[in-house]
């Protein structure tokens, strides 16, 4: 009973925070590099602030520790939700702005880049390490042309997380699965298998499916069972870059397929869906994977930061939990199933630097430090999350489920949901909905037929966005991108 009372009282401290991460910020010692050559002769401390996000503080408490080792230079972290970050850049004050920032505000930093608020990390990114290579050399070649403006850098990705579900292992097991299923109809199997079961959670039946409607949860397997159709059509879309209005993949074949998919997964019936947990509509990510690790529910949508971001919860947790891809769609001629990809969330978290920072050498020099080939590999040990760098993994101390993460990177064909055109750089073709009616919630609520997909949700979003394709011209205009 102790236990359980403990759990659910971290459970509700869980969901009081209104930032995505919770990991514990202390800092545990690590070894730093030894001998370190800095950018700078500026010894003047340098102050961090670091999004409340999956990813977690002990990490960034560790390479502040190790940097102030090697050098005697000491950082000062502080951690702060995107919207306080975003209201620095806006008072754009040197009084104001830490030194270096990891923000994930994926559509501001264009216009930061534009109007000078940003520092210029093309130095930085080209100071050979002592093996003889730099960042950009490390970095993989699908961030070479992003973060860059005007042929200049100003944002660093730092993060590289997989998507697609966390299930509980042992529930399966009861249930004849040796592993999550590998296609969607058997994904669809598993929930009817789930619903006619006498699996329970204390006094509650167990139910298929959580997930975070107010956040758009179920957005990362939509747009990889987009992207298993089509892969080269899908990256195609990111880097549309036409004046004449918004694509007509928008309402195309392959994203009504993978929403009707979705529509299979929440089954609606009555007023609600018959597989997911009530409130969902309400609920964010943290939430879900919450009822998830009460046992409330046998899977739920996730990536690489699933550890950390409950972090605080996970360890009064019984769950045996692994990772699972999104399972494959059948082909629509019936020849067998796609071939599943997995979906990378990027770009999320980056690094910048402020052009007013009271110290942009200093800051610059430390983000060079936690880029090292030899930290990103601690950072990865410490966060079980990948980065966006060419870096030894094998040998990583990695529990079960972060092996299985960085592991299915190899294993499945990696996609992205962002591109390099002028239009997916203002935000012209996010894979969020504009229109005020998410249509995955709609299903869930059972207010879109299927059959009504492309008419009354994917022909409205592309009318939303067409409508407004002038302004995000114009937008284009006024930013002088090139």
């Amino acid at each position: 009973m102790k236990k359980i009372i403990t759990f659910l009282m971290c459970a509700v401290m869980a969901l009081s925070f209104t930032a995505c991460g919770n990991k514990d910020d202390s800092s545990s010692s690590v070894n730093g590099l030894g001998e370190w050559t800095r950018m700078t002769e500026n010894s003047d401390d340098v102050s961090v602030t670091i999004v409340n996000a999956g990813i977690g503080k002990e990490w960034i408490n560790n390479m502040a520790q190790a940097y102030e080792d090697d050098t005697g230079v000491k950082v000062k972290v502080s951690f702060a939700d995107d919207s306080a970050i975003i209201s620095h850049f806006a008072t754009d004050r040197s009084s104001v702005y830490s030194d270096l920032y990891l923000t994930y505000a994926t559509f501001n930093w264009t216009k930061w880049a534009a109007t000078g608020k940003l520092y210029n990390l093309d130095e930085l990114c080209s100071f050979d390490y002592s093996d003889g290579t730099d960042i950009n050399d490390n970095m993989y070649e699908i961030f070479d042309n992003y973060g860059k403006f005007n042929d200049s850098r100003y944002i660093l990705q730092y993060t590289y997380s997989p998507t697609g579900f966390v299930y509980n292992v042992d529930y399966l097991k009861q249930l004849g699965y040796d592993s999550f299923p590998e296609t969607w109809d058997g994904l669809l199997k598993l929930c009817s298998d789930i619903l006619n079961s006498n699996l329970k959670a204390g006094d509650r039946k167990v139910m298929p499916l959580s997930f975070g409607g107010s956040v758009d949860d179920l957005n990362n397997a939509y747009i990889t069972l987009w992207a298993q159709q089509n892969p080269e059509a899908y990256q195609a879309f990111f880097n549309y870059d036409s004046a004449d209005g918004a694509p007509a993949a928008m309402y195309g074949e392959e994203r009504k397929v993978a929403m009707e998919a979705i529509y299979d997964l929440l089954a609606p019936s009555g007023n609600y869906s018959t597989t997911t947990i009530e409130g969902a509509a309400s609920d964010d990510n943290v939430s879900s994977e919450t009822w998830f690790l009460l046992g409330y529910t046998a899977f739920c949508p996730t990536g690489a930061w699933f550890e950390s971001e409950v972090a605080s919860i996970l360890k009064d947790s019984d769950v045996n939990y692994a990772f699972a891809a999104v399972p494959a769609l059948k082909k629509a001629d019936g020849s067998g199933y796609y071939d599943r990809v997995l979906s990378i969330n990027v770009p999320t978290e980056y690094f910048a630097i402020p052009a007013k920072s009271g110290n942009p050498e200093g800051a610059a020099d430390f983000l060079r430090y936690i880029c090292h080939k030899e930290n990103l590999k601690k950072v990865h040990e410490l966060t079980g999350m990948p980065l966006a760098f060419e870096y030894e993994t094998d040998g990583l101390n990695l529990n079960a489920w972060q092996k299985s993460v960085t592991d299915a990177l190899g294993q499945y064909k990696n996609v992205y949901a962002f591109g390099y055109s002028n239009y997916y750089a203002v935000g012209a073709l996010r894979t969020g909905w504009y229109k005020s009616t998410n249509p995955i919630l709609q299903i869930l609520n059972n207010k879109l037929a299927k059959e009504d997909i492309v008419d009354k949700a994917l022909m409205e979003e592309y009318n939303v966005r067409n409508e407004s394709w002038g302004e995000f011209t114009s937008t284009i205009g006024s930013l002088g991108k090139k």
